[in-house]
């Protein structure tokens, strides 16, 4: 089974990220990675070095401006289908994951047996319940994710409008309406950090405390999805990405975060350019 990794970069500390990285570049034959980061940086220069070991399977795309991570996943997903790679599997910067391996046979196995299964996920950061070793879910990240050859065909190319927010939410609905599965390996743990958590000294509220610029796209992309996806997104699940990026993040801007001026500009802003976006 040949595997393709794909890994968004963007300011990365390259040390870290190389720590990272070597969790899982032993199993796959290749990694596509895609720098985000504007302008002109170290980044590969250092990253080769540290990684002078496993140089040789990367695959370097330096934008020079931030893309976003849909152009990327497009990228890499043209790249399992006009090559002889089996498998995609999709990393962040920061996800670190030791028990990559074990997952990935896992993987082979699993695939070997049931064609239905399109879409690998390990527990991220722990948070499933391991009461059984495999768990449908209707929704992935894409960090720890693994694709598989026949789920690529059939959602290739990703909607670049979902540069980064929602993107995971797209490509999960877009496998499931193909009559495939999402399940999650509970037993195999990614270790995954998600933004740069904050908590409010009175009501003990977290956020991940994202900056304006992501206040944006994860309100705007969250509603541009809802009316994309109306009839097949079920009602709860709508309910919730309103809850969650819309009304809690409101609350998160008002108790917890900083820039609130700002960021609760760029709410408004992304809640009205998401319903003005015309769907195609």
């Amino acid at each position: 089974m040949r595997t393709l990794g794909f890994v968004t970069l963007y300011h990365p500390d390259a040390a870290l990220t190389a720590s990272n990285l070597r969790t899982y570049l032993p199993w796959v034959d290749r990694l596509v990675v895609w720098d985000n980061t504007p302008g002109a940086n170290d980044n590969r220069r250092c990253l080769d070095a540290l990684l002078a070991d496993e140089a040789e399977k990367l695959i370097w795309m330096e934008n020079g401006q931030n893309l976003g991570i849909a152009r990327g996943l497009n990228y890499a997903l043209h790249k399992v289908l006009d090559g002889d790679f089996d498998m995609l599997l999709m990393m962040d910067q920061d996800s670190n994951w030791p028990d990559c391996g074990s997952f990935m046979q896992a993987v082979a196995r699993l695939h070997g047996t049931d064609a239905t299964i399109a879409a690998f996920t390990p527990n991220v950061s722990g948070l499933e319940p391991k009461t059984t070793d495999i768990a449908d879910k209707d929704f992935f990240i894409t960090s720890g994710t693994v694709l598989t050859r026949e789920a690529i065909r059939g959602i290739a190319p990703v909607d670049e409008t979902f540069a980064i927010d929602a993107l995971d939410n797209e490509c999960s609905i877009a496998i499931r309406e193909k009559g495939f599965r999402i399940v999650c390996l509970t037993r195999h743990v990614l270790n995954h950090h998600i933004g740069n958590r904050k908590y409010s000294k009175i009501l003990h509220i977290g956020t991940p405390d994202y900056n304006a610029a992501r206040t944006y796209g994860m309100s705007r992309n969250h509603i541009i999805l809802i009316r994309k996806r109306k009839k097949s997104l079920p009602f709860r699940k709508k309910m919730y990405f309103i809850k969650e990026y819309i009304i809690y993040k409101l609350i998160r801007i008002l108790l917890v975060e900083g820039d609130k001026g700002h960021r609760l500009q760029m709410l408004i802003k992304g809640i009205r350019d998401g319903l003005a976006y015309k769907i195609r």
